[in-house]
């Protein structure tokens, strides 16, 4: 009996303080380091990922109004007498202000011969949409046939549609461009969109087809 008294008195003691052992600072420290390397990590992938889908999002947007310009263009929507009010878009990078604004407007041309554009009067606004979220038009170019480079020295593009036909009609001002001088055989145009912070950039083309398209550049 007394043999084992000594015998189980240190084992039991050895295994209390065996229990009672915890971290020692070293090791919370590496811890703390640890799960502080693998949040800074997500926050950055995640913030990145927030942007992309905010800018595609953005890009999409300027599209569908596009779409919807064209949709109400070769439609039978009277506002008096005439049928044939071309809807459009109009795009500015004049100035910051201007880059993260766009505009969805009906303007009257009573003129068929000059290609409609936004100038009040006679344009009338239908809406104007802020883009917001740190997100901008930053660059607007339009492609001529007969150029092999796309021609992007512009302040401000107007995009519209006169019914019946979908294919765009575009005026361009800015860069030797205004009201007296437009260019001729425009086969595309492209809306770049992209964040104030800089990184990615995504591009509205649409042709003179009157056909639209979103990609990434």
């Amino acid at each position: 009996m007394q043999i084992f008294s000594t015998l189980h008195t240190p084992f039991s003691s050895n295994r209390e303080k065996t229990s009672r052992r915890g971290f020692t600072l070293t090791e919370l420290l590496i811890c703390v380091a640890i799960i502080g390397m693998v949040t800074s990590i997500v926050l950055v992938k995640y913030s990145s990922f927030d942007s992309t889908v905010l800018l595609k999002d953005t890009a999409y947007e300027i599209a569908l109004g596009l779409r919807e310009a064209q949709i109400k263009s070769v439609s039978v929507v009277r506002g008096d007498a005439n049928f044939n009010y071309p809807y459009g878009m109009s795009f500015s990078t004049a100035d910051d202000a201007a880059k993260k604004m766009y505009h969805t407007f009906l303007y009257k041309d009573a003129d068929v011969d000059v290609v409609p554009n936004y100038t009040i009067p006679p344009a009338e606004t239908i809406h104007t949409t802020n883009i917001g979220r740190s997100m901008q038009v930053s660059e607007v170019c339009i492609k001529i046939d007969a150029d092999v480079d796309d021609y992007c020295d512009i302040d401000r593009l107007d995009i519209s549609f006169r019914r019946p036909e979908f294919a765009s009609l575009f005026f361009v001002d800015g860069g030797g461009y205004d009201a007296s001088s437009q260019p001729v055989g425009v086969e595309y145009a492209k809306i770049k969109v992209d964040s104030t912070n800089g990184g990615l950039v995504f591009v509205v083309k649409i042709t003179a087809f009157g056909q639209i398209s979103v990609t990434k550049e």
